[in-house]
Parts: structure tokens; C-alpha cells; sequence
């Protein structure tokens, strides 16, 4: 044991939810551009930029170095896949974030060549248990601040 930290800080408020109930933005993203069809993934959608809703940082301080999890599933499932790369930077709550109230998060479509042999720890929107022609694509945020407390998830659903 050292005698480096001789104070713990004790965290027992929730984090504040007040105005992100919902809001998440997400906009698919094609190559070429014109082939993109708002509310659809489709052969030329290459990923979805996410722009999700943050607390205010004044009345919560303890959201620096909380994180998001995107979730994602299809409408068929009733499990949720953990999306993106876990343990991503762009899913932590730096200083910078909270300038904005909003976190812009890009998913591409396969993760899978990202970490060649580790499984389960990168999830694209392809990837997604059960991805297939006619169904629809829900994705979750899910907040958590510093301590660990978790923000009601804001869903959404794609396409």
C-alpha cells in the first residue's frame, strides 16, 4: 500500500439526466455520396456518424472519465451487441467533450478485420447478431459516469 492517495472521494449522485431522454442523431454515411438513402443501410453505406446527447458538466462534474457504450440489435433479436471498439478513446468523456453537449461517435460497418483473432471486442453495424435484408436496426447509448453509475439508455431506431 502507498501513501500516494490518503483522500477518497465518495460518488453516490446519479448522474443528471435532465434534457438527454432522447435526441440521438444518426446519419448514415455512402460512397459514393448520392447513394445514400436517409433511414436506410444500404449496399453503398459505408458507416453511421452518431451524435449523442451529453449531461450538463456543470451540475455533474463526475461525467469526465465516464464513458458511452453504443449497443445495437435488430428488431428480430432481444440481445444487444456492444458496438465500436471496446475500450475506444472516442467512447470516453474527455475535457474537451463537454465544450459541446453533444458526442459525435462514426461506427463503420465490419470491425472484424480491426483485431484480427480477438473476438468479441469490435463490433461493426454488419456485425451485428442476425444483420440481414428487411430488418430494422436499433442502437442504444447508454452513459456512465466517472464512477460507474449508469444514465437511462437513449434508443433509437434505424432502419
Amino acid at each position: 500500500i502507498t501513501t500516494e492517495m490518503n483522500v477518497i472521494k465518495v460518488d453516490t449522485t446519479l448522474p443528471d439526466t435532465a434534457g438527454i431522454g432522447s435526441g440521438i442523431v444518426i446519419d448514415p454515411i455512402a460512397d459514393p455520396p448520392e447513394k445514400k438513402v436517409p433511414g436506410y443501410w444500404n449496399s453503398h453505406t459505408t458507416n453511421i456518424r452518431i451524435a449523442a446527447p451529453l449531461p450538463d458538466f456543470a451540475a455533474d462534474t463526475s461525467m469526465l472519465e465516464g464513458r458511452i457504450d453504443l449497443l445495437g440489435k435488430l428488431n428480430t433479436n432481444t440481445l444487444w451487441d456492444t458496438l465500436g471498439i471496446l475500450g475506444a478513446e472516442e467512447f470516453y468523456l474527455q475535457a474537451p467533450v463537454f465544450s459541446t453537449d453533444l458526442l459525435f461517435m462514426s461506427l463503420i460497418a465490419n470491425l472484424g478485420t480491426v483485431n484480427i483473432g480477438v473476438e468479441d471486442d469490435t463490433i461493426g453495424v454488419e456485425e451485428i447478431t442476425g444483420f440481414s435484408e428487411d430488418r430494422v436496426m436499433e442502437i442504444k447509448a447508454v452513459l456512465y459516469d466517472r464512477a460507474g453509475y449508469q444514465i437511462r439508455s437513449i434508443i433509437i431506431l434505424c432502419w
